[in-house]
């Protein structure tokens, strides 16, 4: 029985998954399906898994000169809301691009389920300066604007934060990002079947992320490994395929 092993290079990081190539057949049993099933949906589970999206977005997209922003909003200005809270984001955007920030590029995720239940936004921006960021937000919406450079060593911390909260919908996402002319670069993804005793396995130099079988059993498993290469993703993937 072979396998399917899928690749997603981002920035200086590749996140692999590995699971059985499972086959449902008509004359299998309730139980057999239900184990070959099992496979199934542990892997379409962490395919996606907001975590991880959120991650690879950030890992291929921003670097330590961007910005992660929290922005809450004075009393008279909190957006009733989740629509009037994204209108005044696209305002506060809006107003940006008019300063003469027109490559502004982000990830953004709206709040309002913990603490007080206000809503406000954590987001990583690039194109547009600290100062500018502030004064906009402080002027329109709020004082409280907390901002730091991106931290590349926390940010698989900072995706699991951001993907924290369930969203309001079933289907939707708690995130959104920024579109065309400056949307985000999705990673690069490869696709292969490989023999079955292929293992994942850590190539020299790197970094561990996050190392997981995520379901087991007589019909087959999955599994994911998610590591940094000391190098941009063109070397690791040579490295990655050379295993």
């Amino acid at each position: 029985m072979s396998q399917i092993l899928k690749r997603f290079y981002a920035g200086d990081s590749v996140y692999e998954v590995l699971y059985t190539n499972i086959r449902i057949q008509p004359d299998d049993g309730y139980e057999v399906q239900r184990l070959k099933r099992a496979i199934r949906k542990a892997v379409s589970r962490q395919l996606k898994a907001r975590r991880y999206v959120i991650e690879l977005l950030i890992r291929e997209n921003f670097d330590s000169s961007a910005w992660y922003c929290t922005l809450t909003f004075y009393e008279d200005k909190l957006p009733p809301d989740k629509v009037k809270a994204n209108a005044r984001f696209a305002y506060f955007l809006k107003v940006l691009r008019k300063m003469g920030y027109s490559e502004i590029r982000y990830i953004k995720v709206l709040e309002h389920k913990h603490g007080d239940a206000r809503y406000h936004y954590h987001t990583v921006m690039s194109g547009v300066p600290r100062y500018a960021i502030q004064k906009v937000w402080r002027n329109i919406y709020g004082k409280n604007v907390e901002i730091s450079h991106l931290d590349l060593k926390r940010v698989s911390e900072l995706a699991k934060y951001l993907a924290k909260e369930v969203s309001d919908a079933v289907g939707r996402h708690n995130y959104s990002r920024s579109r065309a002319p400056n949307g985000l670069r999705e990673p690069e993804r490869t696709f292969e079947i490989v023999d079955d005793n292929y293992r994942l396995s850590l190539p020299p130099k790197a970094e561990l992320i996050e190392q997981q079988v995520l379901a087991a059993n007589a019909f087959g498993q999955s599994e994911f490994l998610f590591f940094r290469t000391p190098e941009k993703c063109r070397s690791a993937r040579a490295s990655a395929k050379g295993n």
